[in-house]
């Protein structure tokens, strides 16, 4: 929140989503040639935890399945 606020006061274009999934591909599709993508907070963690428990998360594997689909 303290973030957006942020945003929100310097008028930063930015979007929310609650699913990471989702956002992890949102940026892979806007992303042009020469971007970076750093996606900070889960490391080498394979899981999430979530408020209706935890489930097997790994972001490196969503990039992997992201480019193997011709991405």
């Amino acid at each position: 929140q303290i973030a957006m606020k942020y945003f929100d006061q310097h008028q930063i274009t930015y979007q929310f989503f609650g699913d990471r999934y989702q956002a992890i591909h949102a940026a892979l599709d806007a992303m042009k040639d020469q971007d970076v993508l750093i996606l900070a907070g889960k490391g080498h963690e394979d899981y999430q935890v979530l408020s209706t428990g935890t489930m097997y998360f790994d972001e490196r594997e969503i990039v992997k399945e992201y480019f193997s689909k011709g991405n």
